[in-house]
């Protein structure tokens, strides 16, 4: 869409001038198009989104750009050519098969009889969502969400036999009961992911929570962790989003941060409030929760652990 100057402007990118009656002062004439194509801008971006266009929701937009950014990183297409990448493309040798570590601690790997060389991924935990604040009448809260963990590959060729797999735990979702104990609405970080000494990955970072308040406020989303020591890739975690409370009718939570691999975290809660979504995609991030005035302080949604896929070659 083009900037719209002022009717009758020479200059395209003049601007609107004000009336001043007292300086004697003539307001700009206002053209169709600017008020026309940016409505019409906007109702695209909601339509794309799958929401029907409505006055009784002043979020539209908001929640349009937040499912634009969640779906572009949780496109089947992208996750399908960076499986590839892992399992194919740089394969050398028969390929035997996968073994998959996905319950957090550390045990050793055994590899499969034949195996004379390994790819691994390491994926960290995913972190949780910031929790909100018990609220009185005319408060508001909401909180961040967490970000996504880290994720590092290697090929390995020698001394992987016996390596100590470390899967990353989840990140709990914040959250304050009495609304006095600050540090507990924040999400607590992924656990990190590792195999060996060879590589490994962070967890993603803990979202912050949502106080009470009759203002505006933002909480930041979880940072993402990072990946380590990957010979071939490392990746850093999507990052939560942060929370956008603006008064008791439009508070609204952060998503959790996306894993590539694996898809979304949890999905932001609005104005109607509630507990944060927990993520059901390894390594991806929980979201935070969100209150309107006078409710019950609310957890965010716990991340997903990470987990470790050791493809094996003979």
């Amino acid at each position: 869409m083009l900037y719209n100057p002022p009717s009758g402007s020479i200059d395209p990118n003049a601007p609107y001038i004000g009336k001043n009656t007292t300086a004697g002062t003539q307001g700009s004439k206002v053209p169709r198009g600017a008020v026309e194509f940016p409505q019409r801008e906007i109702v695209n971006v909601i339509l794309a989104s799958g929401q029907d266009p409505s006055n009784a929701d002043l979020q539209q937009l908001l929640k349009a750009i937040r499912w634009l950014i969640q779906n572009a990183y949780n496109d089947p297409t992208v996750q399908a050519a960076v499986i590839n990448l892992i399992t194919n493309n740089y394969a050398r040798g028969s390929y035997i098969g996968r073994q998959i570590f996905a319950n957090p601690g550390t045990v050793a790997y055994t590899p499969t009889p034949g195996t004379k060389s390994v790819r691994v991924t390491v994926h960290g935990g995913g972190a949780g969502g910031g929790g909100a604040d018990p609220t009185s009448s005319g408060q508001f809260s909401a909180g961040g969400g967490g970000g996504a963990g880290g994720i590092a590959i290697s090929r390995i060729t020698s001394g992987f036999a016996g390596a100590l797999v470390t899967v990353g735990a989840a990140g709990a979702g914040g959250v304050n009961p009495i609304g006095i104990a600050p540090f507990t609405r924040d999400g607590g970080n992924g656990g990190d992911s590792s195999f060996g000494a060879f590589l490994s990955a962070t967890g993603g970072g803990g979202a912050r929570g949502g106080a009470a308040g009759t203002f505006v406020n933002v909480q930041a989303g979880g940072g993402g962790g990072v990946g380590i020591g990957g010979s071939e890739l490392n990746l850093p975690g999507a990052p939560g989003m942060y929370s956008t409370a603006c008064d008791p009718g439009n508070a609204a939570s952060g998503f959790g941060g996306i894993s590539i691999l694996y898809g979304r975290g949890g999905n932001p809660i609005y104005s109607g409030g509630g507990a944060g979504e927990a993520s059901q995609a390894y390594g991806a991030g929980g979201s935070g929760a969100s209150n309107g005035a006078s409710a019950p302080a609310r957890q965010g949604g716990a991340g997903r652990g990470g987990i470790v896929l050791v493809d094996e070659f003979a």
